[in-house]
């Protein structure tokens, strides 16, 4: 919600006048007009969307030490907020702190639920060098979306760097099952030392 701009006045902490915020309400004026009407802003809803988009722009801005600094801002006052969380995660994975990120992503992941959240989660893990967590997870993100080819992808990538090639080869048999001609899964067939003709078909 668009907020009307205050400020405050200058001098010691208790000169300092109290803003507050407006917003726009869905609600117009009794007489039927189109003006907005507005209303006292929810303070503590409004600061952690102000807060998170804060963040958000210094992670597009790959600033990655001070989006670190504003999601967890964000997580201060709103700990439940997954998304936030699962956003941290992602950026301390970019910085090289593995083991911080699949903490971060772990709770994300066990709130959200979702084929997104669990891979990036086993993604991490995978990174970290946690390679039995990594593959339960990347399960857990192919079994709550079969469709979503990512988590199928790093699963086969991480069979590749186990050298498990059978096991990297089914995974990308999978992923021909639900995208026949799929370029890097044909790739990831050959790595394997299989022929791409006989990646798996539909019956």
């Amino acid at each position: 919600a668009a907020a009307v701009p205050t400020s405050q006045a200058a001098g010691s902490g208790s000169d300092i006048v109290p803003v507050v915020l407006l917003r726009r309400s869905d609600k117009k004026p009794p007489d039927g007009r189109s003006a907005d009407v507005l209303v006292p802003a929810d303070l503590r809803t409004d600061e952690i969307a102000r807060r998170l988009e804060m963040a958000a722009d210094q992670m597009a801005a790959k600033r990655w030490r001070e989006a670190v600094d504003g999601f967890r801002a964000v997580l201060a006052v709103a700990p439940d907020l997954a998304e936030a969380r699962a956003a941290l995660g992602s950026v301390l994975l970019v910085l090289g702190r593995s083991v911080e990120a699949v903490g971060e992503l772990r709770r994300a992941a066990e709130r959200l639920n979702t084929s997104v959240a669990w891979n990036n989660l086993g993604w991490a893990q995978s990174v970290a060098g946690q390679a039995d967590d990594a593959r339960r997870s990347l399960i857990k993100a192919i079994e709550s979306d079969p469709t979503n080819l990512e988590p199928q992808r790093n699963l086969a990538a991480l069979f590749e760097t186990l050298e498990m090639p059978r096991e990297a080869a089914a995974a990308y048999d999978l992923i021909l099952l639900t995208a026949p001609g799929d370029p890097e899964a044909l790739k990831g067939k050959i790595r394997c030392g299989e022929r791409p003709e006989t990646a798996a078909r539909p019956s």
